[in-house]
């Protein structure tokens, strides 16, 4: 008959001892052996399978129903506000796991944000090609930090939330709510916003020998207005709200032979430039050209001009201009041709500064947009 070896003191006992004759040790019944699983150590790993599954089914079913959610709450939003609060809501289920089974906490994490992780870094890819496709055509690409912090919050708010809650403690809490404020802040950031104008304006007295035949102002005003986008990485160029932006043309005296077009001529350094001429001739300051031909337009003041291709271009290296309109030729003294040379070289400046030039091989050159 075999006997039981006391795991204490190492004595031999009878088979049917149910107490170390030695130290007095309890000795376990085969009865009791029997009655737990023989495959107890085999079914902890698939019961550690169960809950990985689960944290990845509901790490997927949360991307819509936040989605859903933030369309309701934030309208108006850039989409900053969505993946700050899948950032709560991870470190929230996180949290829960992690306090309800005792599972590796990185893993579980990666189950949580398998999905997120996946749909991140195909949106991304698509957003970089996107942009290389476009951009320096309508927008400028450019790198911000805020979004980064953005989009890795999501992540490390699973993961940190899950150690919370596997342990909680202050020193496993520490971190989680140091991501919640730097996440907070980087949302502010990563909001779009209207970023700093810069204008600039030209104006000059042009007038015809003799002076009574035609005398008119020109006008320059020009501006840059940009909205930076943080979560695409681009900034998007704005309309200017001013109505005397642009180009235009005030008349302030003229003689009985003049009778303005639609049509500005100017000869730069010998080449032909045609300027579309648009007369302020409603009430409410639009302009509007009169389909009859035998249409006049002599009473009008204010015109506002359509610059033809390349105007600014060729303002830049302009040595000699000459403009005809309404039957009127000027030809611009050397001092209005430098003025006008230097203005046009500021222009070019600013949008250089402010990376306006357009370097897309597919892009099409504005009038006011010169060549880079």
């Amino acid at each position: 008959m075999s006997g039981f070896k006391c795991l204490k003191c190492g004595l031999v006992n009878f088979a049917d001892a149910s107490n170390c004759k030695r130290c007095g040790a309890e000795f376990k019944s085969k009865d009791e052996d029997s009655q737990l699983p023989s495959d107890a150590h085999s079914s902890e790993p698939n019961g550690a399978k169960s809950v990985y599954l689960k944290a990845f089914g509901l790490g997927l079913l949360v991307l819509p129903g936040v989605f859903i959610s933030s369309l309701f709450w934030w309208p108006k939003d850039s989409g900053a506000s969505f993946f700050l609060i899948l950032t709560v809501t991870y470190a929230v289920l996180g949290g829960w796991f992690g306090w309800r089974h005792r599972v590796k906490a990185w893993l579980l994490a990666l189950c949580l944000i398998s999905t997120y992780l996946l749909l991140l870094g195909y949106a991304l890819a698509s957003l970089i090609q996107y942009n290389q496709t476009y951009g320096g055509w309508f927008w400028t690409n450019r790198f911000y930090f805020s979004p980064v912090l953005v989009y890795a919050s999501v992540a490390l708010a699973a993961f940190f939330g899950t150690r919370f809650g596997a342990k909680r403690s202050l020193f496993r809490f520490a971190p989680l709510l140091s991501l919640f404020v730097i996440a907070l802040i980087a949302n502010n950031y990563a909001h779009s916003q209207t970023a700093r104008a810069r204008h600039i304006s030209y104006s000059e007295i042009i007038t015809a020998a003799p002076q009574n035949e035609l005398a008119f102002r020109l006008e320059f005003n020009l501006g840059v207005e940009s909205k930076d986008d943080p979560m695409n990485f681009r900034v998007l160029p704005t309309v200017s709200s001013d109505n005397r932006g642009g180009m235009n043309v005030t008349v302030l005296s003229n003689g009985p032979t003049f009778a303005p077009t639609s049509d500005m001529i100017m000869k730069i350094n010998g080449s032909e430039i045609h300027n579309m001429m648009w007369p302020v001739n409603s009430p409410d300051g639009s302009s509007h050209l009169d389909p009859f031909p035998m249409a006049t337009y002599s009473d009008i003041m204010n015109w506002r001009v359509g610059p033809g291709n390349d105007l600014q271009e060729s303002l830049a290296n302009a040595k000699q201009i000459e403009v005809t309109w309404g039957g009127v030729e000027i030809d611009l003294p050397e001092q209005q041709v430098n003025s006008l040379r230097n203005f046009a070289r500021s222009w070019y400046q600013i949008l250089k500064e402010e990376d306006r030039l357009c370097t897309n091989p597919m892009c099409v050159q504005g009038a006011l947009n010169p060549h880079h």
